[in-house]
């Protein structure tokens, strides 16, 4: 087919920009799966072409259009795939064509950004593949990728990014939530139904490596794990680990859901008005809080207009201990003031001073940290301007997208 032809479509999703039409690179995104990483990649898209790359979304729920679209363009090795925790690379029918992917068959280039810790991806990950770029939000998950996963030498660390509001901010004084916490909750009652599965040696093996990280949370995930793992089996390969590592996600989602509960249930404490929007807090006895306003599971946009109309925003980082969450890129982008525990990375990066800091050693402190940051509203102006203007700078999608694109265009020079 020729390369018109790719031209032609392309006037449907946004014009080309001034490039010869034999260097015309095609980048596909995909929207329609997880709704989360949907916005993110949005915001990605909208930063490429705002930089004059020629981006095309596929959606997932629209896949015949999709399929009909990605056909007719006359796609290679010069082309793009970006992807979040391999979306689209997972065997999905609708990327499948003769027991390979479509992205295979035309030999394009694929980047996925994993969001979660590498443990969640044995299985994709186990099946190497030599064209795929990884990028980690957290430099100890880059570790474990290549600690454990050699073959793959494309790896890099991108920490997530903010979501940046489209309306004016509105003053705090003038906001109705005193505090917010968007995200959800896995408690006791569902990870019960998860144990009744598991061998009772199982059960007090993963309640042991629980404790350890719940006496030192500095610990990581990781480490934990390697350690039960040469007690338990000393003998077993790295695969071996790899494999029981898989199996234990379990203690991941236990140890964040105790802290969770923990830091949002102080905060909660202070009896400052508060909206927490997220899942599974009726399994909470933060339910029955008369302060607090519940308004379950919703998608990005409505996270963001809360949050604009919160004056503190309460984050906890997913046991991420040398990475960001978006949710604290987020609120300073909001002018919503952040309260958060810290990582190695945020600690090196962030300016003294824009993050009211607790830490997971001492959860108590987090109830007074609330009631003293409202206490002065024009110190908390202060703070959140500053956040503002540091998380414009440095922490929007725009600037992940234009890392990413750094690296694309260096291959287009090799």
């Amino acid at each position: 087919m020729l390369i018109l032809d790719r031209c032609a479509i392309l006037t449907v999703s946004g014009p080309v920009q001034s490039k010869h039409t034999e260097e015309i690179i095609m980048i596909y995104l995909i929207k329609g799966a997880v709704e989360t990483l949907e916005y993110f990649s949005l915001r990605i898209a909208d930063a490429l072409r705002a930089a004059g790359e020629n981006v095309i979304l596929w959606d997932m729920k629209k896949p015949l259009d999709s399929r009909l679209r990605f056909e007719r363009l006359n796609l290679g090795p010069s082309d793009v795939l970006i992807t979040f925790n391999f979306i689209g690379l997972s065997g999905e029918s609708q990327f499948s064509s003769d027991e390979s992917s479509i992205w295979d068959i035309a030999g394009m280039h694929k980047i996925c950004i994993l969001v979660d810790h590498p443990l969640y991806y044995y299985a994709r990950l186990t099946e190497y593949s030599s064209d795929l770029t990884l990028y980690l939000i957290d430099r100890e998950h880059v570790d474990f990728v290549k600690r454990y996963y050699p073959k793959y030498t494309d790896i890099h660390f991108l920490p997530l990014a903010g979501n940046v509001p489209y309306d004016k901010a509105i003053p705090l004084k003038d906001r109705s939530y005193d505090l917010i916490f968007t995200g959800s909750y896995i408690g006791r009652p569902t990870l019960s139904r998860y144990e009744k599965a598991l061998l009772p040696e199982v059960v007090t093996l993963y309640n042991d490596m629980i404790d350890a990280l719940r006496n030192t949370p500095s610990l990581t995930l990781t480490s934990v794990m390697e350690d039960a793992l040469d007690e338990v089996i000393p003998e077993a390969s790295p695969l071996q680990k790899l494999a029981c590592m898989y199996q234990m996600m379990y203690v991941d989602l236990s140890i964040r859901g105790l802290f969770r509960h923990e830091i949002v249930k102080k905060a909660c404490e202070s009896g400052k008005k508060t909206i927490i929007i997220g899942g599974g807090w009726e399994e909470s006895d933060i339910a029955y809080m008369p302060n607090v306003t519940f308004l379950g599971l919703s998608d990005s946009a409505t996270c963001l207009r809360y949050t604009m109309d919160s004056r503190l925003s309460l984050n906890m980082l997913p046991w991420f201990k040398d990475g960001a969450h978006d949710r604290m890129f987020t609120s300073m982008l909001a002018k919503t003031g952040l309260i958060s525990d810290m990582s190695s990375y945020t600690t090196k990066v962030f300016p003294t001073g824009l993050v009211y800091e607790y830490t997971l050693e001492n959860t108590d402190a987090i109830t007074d940290l609330v009631t003293d940051a409202l206490s002065d509203l024009d110190e908390l102006e202060h703070r959140t301007h500053e956040a503002y203007e540091y998380a414009m700078n440095n922490h929007r999608w725009e600037h992940r997208a234009m890392k990413i694109l750094e690296r694309i265009k260096q291959w287009e020079k090799d």
